[in-house]
């Protein structure tokens, strides 16, 4: 018996002893974490960009007009009628931008209006410096649309490096593959998601860093800021992280970093309020009314319940596949991480879970469409979480 079996035993020894060679090697571990992150970097983008393109490109309209089309009518404002005086324009602003001390009627006015304010400076640069290439401005927005899958897939994978590690971050890149997120996803490219995506490389930064990252605080901040009015919340999570990761004993860069991106965000505040055209908003967090100041508790309930919690479960097969076992797939990838790693994890985890709450005050919008903004770069977390209890247990 012992005879017949030996040479499945000396094949056994043999692959193994190899394979155990290969492992301890740390040049060819390193190149085993970098292939898994490209090949999840890589189905990433090639699934995202078939989602994605073939809509963009088979249709004679770009899709969800309804949210697109007022982004190109912002943007050919910016280029020919950037202080919005135009006697068109002048004509329709009277009828749509009438003050209301009805928040319900200020909903719905600033819903109606949203071709006519908030300018993505940013984001309309970005197609009017296509456009300067010869091509119209429905062409310039499809190429950042299909471009964006790589961008986002970019951002994730150094944040999930960061976090997770190299394979951890290749192997959730490939579960995210052939995820979509509800409503306000990454395949639905919009100024908002753009500024998402801008904050988590920032973020990445930042961590990668230990919170001693002043250029990219700045630099994206003013990124972010430009993009879309969320890019200032974002900013303001990014100057808490650097607190957070420095343990509040920052570098005097950061600190000169830090101020300058809390003037950012005191500037982007004040904007509304200085320039009466070209007309800017921003999210409505201050009541000015008992009425309206009811109104923002009524709709943080019913975002809660009529968006968030119907949307999270509408969405578990796709998302999730069951709440159980990601959630328990989760808690042991974040227990099997490194200690020092588990810090920063939960330190960004709690950071974002507290603006996802504060985001259900925002009221003079669609209720729970920021959260459902916001909560994809904590999904994508977790996914990291998932990526990193599997290749522990591989």
């Amino acid at each position: 018996m012992n005879h017949q079996s030996s040479p499945t035993q000396g094949l056994r020894k043999k692959f193994g002893g190899k394979i155990l060679s290969v492992m301890e090697s740390a040049r060819s571990r390193r190149f085993i974490c970098r292939a898994i992150l490209v090949t999840g970097f890589l189905l990433f983008v090639a699934a995202q960009s078939v989602w994605v393109g073939i809509p963009l490109w088979t249709r004679s309209q770009l899709p969800e007009p309804d949210d697109t089309l007022p982004f190109l009518v912002r943007t050919q404002e910016m280029e020919t009628c950037f202080f919005q005086d135009c006697p068109a324009l002048k004509d329709l602003q009277k009828q749509l931008l009438i003050p209301s001390s009805d928040p319900e009627v200020a909903r719905q006015r600033v819903l109606a209006a949203s071709p006519f304010h908030i300018y993505h400076l940013f984001f309309s640069s970005i197609l009017l410096g296509l456009k300067a290439f010869g091509f119209d401005l429905v062409t310039a927005y499809r190429i950042v649309w299909q471009a964006a899958p790589a961008f986002f897939g970019l951002g994730f994978a150094y944040l999930l490096a960061t976090l997770w590690g190299a394979p951890a971050a290749g192997l959730a890149l490939t579960l995210l593959a052939f995820k979509t997120f509800p409503d306000n996803g990454l395949h639905l490219v919009v100024p908002s998601n753009l500024a998402i995506g801008i904050a988590v490389i920032v973020w990445a930064r930042i961590i990668s860093r230990r919170g001693d990252a002043p250029w990219a605080l700045v630099i994206g901040s003013l990124a972010m800021a430009a993009m879309h009015p969320l890019g200032l919340v974002c900013s303001l999570m990014a100057v808490l992280m650097a607190l957070f990761m420095a343990r509040c004993h920052l570098s005097r860069q950061m600190w000169i970093a830090g101020t300058i991106t809390l003037l950012i965000f005191g500037i982007g505040l004040l904007v509304p309020v200085l320039f009466q055209r070209p007309h800017f908003t921003i999210p409505t967090f201050f009541p000015t009314s008992l009425a309206a100041f009811k109104a923002m508790f009524v709709g943080a309930v019913e975002a809660l319940g009529t968006v968030v919690i119907p949307e999270a479960f509408k969405n578990e097969g796709n998302l999730f596949g069951s709440w159980a076992w990601f959630a328990a797939a989760v808690v042991f990838g974040f227990l099997t991480a490194p200690k020092e790693d588990r810090r920063a994890i939960a330190g960004l985890v709690t950071i974002i879970a507290c603006f996802l709450f504060l985001s259900l005050f925002q009221y003079l919008s669609d209720p729970g469409g920021i959260f459902l903004r916001m909560w994809i770069p904590l999904i994508a977390v977790l996914f990291g979480a998932v990526g990193h209890g599997i290749w522990y247990a591989l």
